[in-house]
């Protein structure tokens, strides 16, 4: 809409929070200009209505997480914000106090995924130097334009399913980028935040229209206890896996991208 119909209104119904005001006007103010805020409940009308929901795929509007879109929001983003290098590794982890759906890995254990990425990163020569991102910064919840610059500098991020995943709509896709998320299955029946879909598949490939921009990868998770708890633990074997493939693919993507660039400054 922002692209193809550029005097056109936006009407945005508001969050709880009203969290999306602010977010419209740090992400792209020219849009927020155009945009009015309704309140939940009430009813807008307009001369004109152009519908988002193509009738072919989508019977409910949850269901238009679609490549096409995830696309078009990506060249606005590379259009409306400066892109920093991709040279950061991003372990995204969640907390008791933040995280409201359980998923949570113990602190020993956070420790075994941690030392297991650090190990990994020098096999392959890389810096084993790893952000931890918890939602917060100086102990205030993260801003937007810190989240961004974090996960757009980001070459790897890994870490378990939940809201803050969400922020890989900003690694780059101009340069070789991988995701590794931790998600659930037939292994995690007991772990609060897995048990609303039973083995259910959620991750943010699903959500972000499949994710194009980044090479994506899954891990399971597994109970730790046989009662309800919060806490699970990673297959630390399948990590390891998931890390190698997606390393191996960064450092061939690399080196493929470096000889195309030198070939291209050699050409006349």
């Amino acid at each position: 809409m922002a692209a193809s119909f550029p005097q056109g209104k936006l009407a945005v119904e508001l969050d709880d929070k009203k969290k999306i005001k602010a977010f419209l006007r740090w992400f792209d103010p020219d849009l927020k200009r155009r945009a009015f805020f309704i309140e939940p409940e009430k009813v807008v009308c307009a001369t004109t209505l152009l519908a988002v929901v193509p009738n072919s795929c989508c019977s409910s509007p949850q269901y238009l997480r679609i490549p096409q879109l995830f696309n078009h929001l990506k060249q606005r983003i590379s259009r409306t914000h400066v892109w920093n290098e991709a040279t950061q590794v991003v372990y995204e982890i969640r907390l008791p106090n933040t995280a409201e759906h359980g998923r949570l890995l113990s602190s020993a254990h956070s420790e075994e995924v941690l030392q297991l990425a650090k190990k990994m990163l020098r096999y392959y020569s890389l810096p084993d130097d790893v952000i931890e991102f918890d939602g917060t910064s100086r102990g205030a919840t993260a801003s937007f334009q810190e989240q961004f610059r974090i996960f757009n500098s980001a070459y790897l991020v890994f870490g378990p399913h939940g809201t803050g995943f969400s922020n890989i709509i900003w690694m780059r896709c101009d340069q070789p980028v991988a995701v590794i998320e931790f998600v659930c299955g037939a292994h995690s029946r007991n772990v609060r935040g897995c048990l609303r879909s039973g083995a259910g598949f959620a991750t943010y490939w699903t959500l972000l229209g499949g994710a194009q921009w980044v090479r994506y990868f899954h891990v399971f998770v597994q109970d730790t206890s046989t009662e309800v708890n919060d806490f699970m633990e990673v297959d630390l074997l399948g990590f390891s896996m998931a890390l190698r493939a997606a390393l191996t693919n960064i450092t061939v993507e690399r080196q493929t991208l470096k000889k195309t660039t030198e070939t291209e400054r050699l050409e006349p």
